[in-house]
């Protein structure tokens, strides 16, 4: 998988400004805002899985989600106020996972004090937001992560080598369908569909195929007040092409569907586990025998959760910018307004 070479300051919270290249010692003192579902189910238990990290706080303005998420984690620090846990357990790095309109008093708060952030998506409510964000985290030395998951997919990262051995990317499909109902966007119309769950597909089209040089779309709302359709054409950096297909009042059940194709290569994705490979007109088994895809239940596993958890940990051990950091993130929010901003 590709990380980025960049390198950033690391030091303890609370020990003053921090040198460039240095590297956090283990085991890593991470904290983490929010204790519902998503980060019961993909980040305490991917952190837990790691020896190198120990999870000193958890903190939900929900007392009884803070002690039951402690409880099932072994943590001991429990909050109900970030800046006390921040400032009782001086964590060298903290997960922010809220809602997308609560997102960015808190990360730009640990950001302005140098400590390292993930944080899950989309990171704000506009481009705007998380550019500000991206420019507070480089004013401080800070490492950032986004959760932008696709592209720690263990399938997908296959599937791209796969293509990419043989040559360049030459088209890339990018395609959900998925049941929406009445509600307006998400979180009751906090934040669109298409710059909340949509930026996973343009982030992965970005990571795929390059960054996008000229896109044109169309945008439906499918006898809604709110868009749920999203169409687009896009031209890449290095002359790939790509197409986005995104659809929120279907009946479902395709919500992660990826082509790549290249030099005499198409490979068909879906997250959970299917895929198929042509090679010059032939489908490949062998191909298909070198992956060995992660069990159906191992949600962590075949999404890439465990995987971004991961990446973020060794980022932090090693004093290098992640991947999916907040500059990078920037550009996937941009291409959703560059989305709507193009639509015919």
């Amino acid at each position: 998988m590709p990380h980025s070479a960049d390198t950033c300051r690391s030091n303890p919270y609370g020990s003053g400004r921090w040198g460039r290249h240095a590297r956090l010692s283990r085991p890593l003192r991470i904290a983490v805002i929010g204790c519902g579902g998503i980060a019961n189910r993909e980040h305490y238990p991917a952190l837990a899985s790691f020896p190198e990290v120990e999870t000193v706080g958890a903190c939900d303005l929900d007392r009884d989600r803070v002690q039951a998420t402690a409880d099932r984690w072994g943590i001991e620090g429990r909050y109900t106020d970030y800046r006390a846990m921040v400032e009782a357990e001086a964590p060298d790095a903290v997960y922010v996972v809220l809602r997308p309109h609560h997102l960015f008093d808190a990360s730009a708060w640990l950001l302005e004090r140098g400590l390292h952030v993930f944080m899950e998506k989309p990171p704000g409510i506009t481009a705007y937001q998380t550019r500000s964000l991206a420019q507070i985290a480089d004013r401080n030395g800070c490492l950032t992560m986004v959760a932008l998951n696709r592209r720690y997919s263990p399938l997908l990262n296959a599937a791209r080598d796969l293509v990419l051995s043989r040559g360049p990317m030459s088209a890339v499909v990018c395609a959900g369908y998925v049941p929406h109902g009445d509600k307006p966007g998400y979180y009751d119309g906090a934040v669109d569909i298409l710059h909340c769950h949509g930026v996973h597909y343009l982030d992965t089209l970005r990571w795929l195929a390059g960054d996008v040089t000229q896109i044109v779309s169309q945008v439906r709302a499918s006898e809604r007040e709110f868009p749920t359709g999203w169409f687009a054409l896009t031209r890449h950096e290095g002359g790939c092409s790509g197409t986005v297909m995104l659809n929120w009042q279907t009946g479902g059940g395709r919500p992660y569907d990826f082509e790549l194709h290249g030099r005499g290569i198409s490979v068909f994705v879906g997250l959970t586990g299917r895929w198929r490979v042509l090679v010059e007109g032939e489908e490949d088994t062998e191909a298909l025998a070198r992956f060995d895809p992660a069990p159906d239940d191992d949600r962590l596993g075949h999404y890439g959760f465990r995987e971004e958890n991961r990446h973020f940990v060794d980022c932090l051990l090693e004093g290098r910018q992640p991947l999916t950091n907040l500059s990078d993130a920037t550009k996937s929010m941009e291409l959703a307004d560059r989305l709507y901003r193009s639509a015919q």
